[in-house]
């Protein structure tokens, strides 16, 4: 199995800005001009035209290498097979690739990476490369990119690693994914619930600070010194929240993968949850408060985190719909009541559970339905630790 890792790339040379600049508007040329081809030949012929095609078209048009020409091909047809994928599936709302670059990301093949020790040559087009640190220490990697964000440089590289084999027993876990608490997850007779604390913290820090320093913007004069100035700041937001928020969605996966391999876990049922921010304005069903916090949920990633970590383990996972999981009872589904603080109170049968257990628990009900509920043992965990000061008074 192939995982994608990145660090920030730090440039030997001061003048490879500029020789990546330029690859970056390479790139984006050959990107538009595929999308071009693809776009004629469906108008013309009602057919998509096949990468091979559409590299001998392109092939010595533009100043770039042919790997790199033979990866953006790759990935248009990627992206279009994906799309189409989403289209049979029934939504309709997903577009093929349509929209014109000034910039884009710069792909190495294998053939264009060469490691030496602590340093990475990736090649550009002939005669034309630049010498990065390597400060992962890779040794080997079939493929690379150049991605440009939040003001620098990042060298994304797929790294292979070994899969454990799946286990022919079936000890299941149920897995909601929320907002207060990032991942309530349940077995038949234990639960761990992941605080969200840390997570809500960095993403009430970003946006009060990146709405304080759009009012200073907005009184500024563009590309005069102040303005530049507020830009690098913003940047420098963006980058530290989104490093910070990516940290805390590894390690909160990292504990329920764990806790997973210590109970011998064999199949995890994730609860999806797409789609459930749209019209939620229009239906007047939250506030505005909290659509921010529901809208700015990334249940997305941690889905796929959750999913190759499970994979990398052994567990097999699937995803099942969690509408109404959280109203019903774990004793009675016919039961059903709409919990308004953190526990689940049956008025019926007077059982009592976290509400986000109850949800992970019936997450798993909905893909094994001979589970029943004997009373759940609930373990509350971090994503990191938090070091408190203790009065010595």
């Amino acid at each position: 199995m192939h995982v994608t890792n990145k660090f920030i790339l730090k440039l030997i040379n001061k003048n490879d800005v500029q020789k990546l600049k330029d690859a970056q508007m390479n790139c984006a040329k050959v990107w538009n001009h595929i999308v071009e081809i693809a776009q004629f030949e469906w108008s013309e012929h009602k057919n998509w035209i096949g990468k091979y095609d559409i590299q001998k078209i392109l092939a010595g048009v533009y100043p770039v290498q042919r790997h790199t020409l033979n990866a953006l091909t790759d990935k248009y047809q990627s992206n279009r097979e994906t799309i189409s994928k989403l289209r049979r599936n029934g939504n309709q709302k997903a577009k093929y690739p349509y929209k014109e670059k000034t910039f884009f990301c710069i792909p190495f093949k294998e053939s264009a990476i060469k490691i030496n020790g602590d340093t990475i040559r990736l090649t550009l087009s002939v005669k034309n490369y630049v010498e990065i640190f390597n400060t992962d220490n890779i040794e080997h990697t079939s493929y690379a990119e150049i991605v440009f964000k939040n003001g620098q440089y990042y060298f994304h590289y797929t790294k292979e690693v070994d899969e454990l084999p799946e286990s022919t027993e079936t000890t299941p876990c149920g897995v909601d994914i929320g907002e207060v608490h990032t991942i309530a997850l349940s077995t038949e007779k234990e639960s761990l619930v992941i605080s969200g604390r840390a997570i809500r913290s960095v993403k009430q820090w970003r946006n009060k600070s990146l709405a304080y320093i759009s009012k200073r913007l907005s009184k500024c004069q563009k590309s005069s010194r102040n303005f530049n100035k507020w830009i690098r700041v913003k940047n420098y937001v963006k980058t530290r929240s989104d490093n910070q928020l990516l940290d805390l969605y590894h390690k909160a996966t990292r504990l329920a993968v764990n806790f997973c391999v210590e109970k011998s876990i064999t199949d995890m049922v994730i609860g999806k949850l797409k789609g459930v921010e749209k019209n939620t304005k229009k239906k007047k069903r939250l506030k505005r408060k909290t659509r921010q916090k529901i809208s700015q949920m990334a249940y997305g990633k941690i889905t796929d985190f959750l999913e190759y970590k499970s994979k990398l383990a052994g567990i097999r996972t699937q995803q099942k719909p969690e509408h109404h999981t959280s109203q019903m009872c774990p004793e009675n589904p016919k039961h059903k009541y709409k919990p308004s603080g953190r526990n689940y109170n049956c008025p019926t049968c007077g059982c009592t559970i976290h509400r986000d257990v109850n949800g992970a628990f019936n997450i798993m009900k909905k893909a094994f339905k001979d589970v029943t509920y004997t009373g759940l043992e609930v373990i509350f965990k971090q994503p990191v630790w938090y070091k408190t000061k203790v009065s010595t008074n």
